[in-house]
């Protein structure tokens, strides 16, 4: 066999602007192809851009400097094991040789500013702003003598002047160049402006981002969405990063994708199930049927995960046999490659069924793709992930109403739970009733300034289920691992009942975040964001009319929550 790679126009072109790479395979064997594709810039390695997966086509641009980019296409005979591979280039020409400037990109919401070259061994950013409000600042990029710099302007409204001014952070902020003004055109809406109620616009984390793909400011106002699609976005990286899931009810593991966009929807990093069930195989773990819930960055270039994991058992959690539906945590390098898991099955108690006994059908909302059978017991249904101040990760389990901390130590933790954080698990409520305890939970997140304080988004299904009509919750709980007790120091009623969806977060002025994401009003789905203070007070809400899985409060498009 013999793979091509050719680019969707001919080269050159100029820096930012989007094309797309083709593989074409002329193969007389039959079998199911895949492909690898690896970018290489002008002074660099060649990196994984997508992993082996029947896609032949990837979407790319030069951001940051100007010269000859390679892309390498490996092509995979799955029946044959036979693979070939091909090298294609194209040259991105600079925007500018002399003055400042900014031009449009394929996204109507986010401009290029390009300037000449800045001295080598400084390093430069970019701030702007609209009249009067706050000046936004890009992340710095090193300058190297030579190449012109290129920087991505994000977070702008449809119809609004701006001005832009490149900045020598090396030599404490001057400007460098001069400023240039521009105007953004007309977008049309994508979606029903949201409400805001507040007696007064918070100043922090003023860019309110959705797991959909929509960013407004405070003020319900949208300043970005992301074109390409994503089933979920589930968290963001520094630098103008967004990772997520795509999920096909219908489609086997290779379409069920785990993917890393930038502000112009570029894909910079993507694998996908079936691809990682080959390297989980091979280390002798069980293979999962797709990702969801949680993609989240964890430095060093590490990603991680979480996957579904189908198991049929005799007799557990019913009679006979039963699909059981439980997860799997993943920790992924910068290649895409495994480097370290932890299977519910192998930890946890699987003779404890769900505790509302949720059942699985193959396109029931929340659900992972499963193959074995008609429908599964929805057993643990995790749904977020994170690296504690103490290299621990913390996943919250939530039809077991449990957060539940692992030992990770860097990958080198051998998995076993430290600690289950809820009703039956492992702490005692310190001076306060049972029914402070939260259900079927999203995103347990331990604070960074304070570790022992876990923020955590109380859904409340156990609680409705047992004594009826209740409001989620806002809580914040204060452990004390010592004495292994419990007690709740924030526990806000967030006036309204998510039956599913949401997310937690601590803001940079002391108050708290907390998103219902799945509300009935009457006949419509609503979404529900609110800031409350350390007193549980809400200072501010947000309303949508439609179900988000998740929200962010961001200081721009550049910084992570």
């Amino acid at each position: 066999m013999e793979v091509s790679l050719a680019p969707s126009y001919e080269s050159p072109g100029a820096v930012g602007n989007l094309m797309t790479w083709i593989a074409t395979v002329s193969d007389t064997a039959p079998g199911t192809i895949w492909y690898r594709f690896r970018a290489r810039d002008p002074f660099g390695e060649f990196k994984l851009v997508r992993d082996f997966s029947p896609n032949p086509l990837v979407d790319f641009a030069a951001i940051d400097h100007e010269g000859v980019y390679e892309m390498e296409v490996t092509a995979r005979n799955l029946e044959t094991g036979e693979s070939s591979s091909s090298v294609g280039s194209f040259e991105f020409l600079p925007r500018t040789i002399s003055e400042p400037t900014v031009n449009a990109t394929a996204h109507p919401l986010v401009a290029l500013f390009s300037l000449p070259a800045c001295p080598e061994g400084s390093a430069m950013a970019v701030t702007y702003r609209t009249g009067t409000e706050p000046a936004v600042t890009t992340p710095a990029k090193a300058c190297d003598g030579a190449r012109t710099m290129n920087f991505l302007l994000a977070g702008l409204r449809s119809e609004t002047e701006y001005a832009a001014q490149a900045i020598l952070l090396s030599e404490t902020g001057q400007p460098y160049g001069n400023a240039v003004a521009f105007a953004t055109g007309m977008v049309p809406d994508l979606q029903v402006p949201p409400s805001v109620q507040a007696t007064a616009l918070p100043t922090a984390n003023p860019v309110l981002l959705t797991s959909d793909g929509s960013a407004t400011d405070l003020s319900g106002r949208q300043i970005w969405f992301n074109p390409n699609p994503l089933g979920n976005i589930t968290r963001t990286e520094a630098g103008g990063y967004f990772w997520g899931y795509v999920q096909d009810p219908v489609a086997d593991p290779s379409y069920q994708i785990l993917r890393k966009v930038d502000l112009l929807g570029q894909t910079i990093l993507e694998t996908n199930a079936a691809r990682v069930n080959e390297q989980l195989v091979a280390l002798g773990k069980r293979p999962i049927t797709s990702f969801h819930h949680e993609v989240r960055p964890i430095g060093g270039g590490r990603v991680m995960t979480l996957g579904a994991v189908e198991q049929i058992l005799e007799d557990v959690q019913g009679a006979g046999p039963v699909n059981v539906l439980g997860d799997m945590i993943i920790v992924l390098d910068q290649e895409m490659n495994v480097l370290w898991t932890w299977d519910a099955f192998d930890w946890l108690d699987v003779s404890k069924a769900a505790v509302l006994n949720e059942i699985c059908t193959p396109t029931a909302g929340g659900c992972p793709p499963f193959y074995k059978t008609p429908t599964a017991n929805d057993w643990t249904h995790a749904n977020s992930l994170q690296l504690t101040p103490d290299g621990g990760l913390l996943i919250s389990v939530r039809h077991l109403d449990w957060l539940v901390k692992v030992d990770f130590a860097d990958g080198q933790g051998d998995g076993h739970v430290l600690w289950r954080l809820g009703k039956d698990g492992d702490f005692q409520l310190d001076g306060v009733e049972p029914s402070a305890w939260f259900s079927h939970q999203h995103d347990g997140n331990a604070e960074m300034a304070d570790p022992s304080r876990i923020i955590v988004f109380d859904n409340g299904n156990t609680r409705v289920a047992q004594s009826g009509p209740v409001n989620s919750r806002g809580q914040v709980w204060k452990l004390d691992e010592s004495t292994m007790a419990a007690k709740p120091v924030v526990n806000a009623d967030l006036g309204v009942y998510a039956l599913a969806v949401g997310s937690a977060q601590a803001l940079a002025n002391g108050n708290y975040h907390f998103h219902a994401g799945y509300v009935f009003n009457g006949p419509r789905r609503s979404a529900y964001t609110l800031e409350v203070n350390r007193a549980g007070v809400p200072v501010y809400s947000w309303q949508a009319d439609r179900l988000i899985y998740r929200t962010f409060r961001l200081p721009d498009l550049y910084h992570a929550e």
